[in-house]
């Protein structure tokens, strides 16, 4: 997420958050289709999804420019 926010090389960016993603969207599936974990827990999760958008918006304004 460090390099996300703070690199100002597009390639380095796109590295980043592209495993980033991979890694968070990964821990929300695995969180959603574990039966072990409350239903208070997996609706929590849903925030996790906020932080995808904000993540996807940051690469695609850093790529742009």
């Amino acid at each position: 997420m460090f390099g996300v926010y703070t690199l100002k090389s597009k390639l380095w960016v796109a590295v980043c958050g592209v495993l980033l993603l991979v890694v968070l969207v990964w821990s929300f599936v695995l969180m959603q289709s574990n039966k072990n974990i409350d239903r208070r827990s997996k609706r929590a999760s849903y925030v996790l999804v906020l932080v995808v958008i904000s993540i996807l918006a940051t690469i695609a304004i850093k790529l742009s420019n």
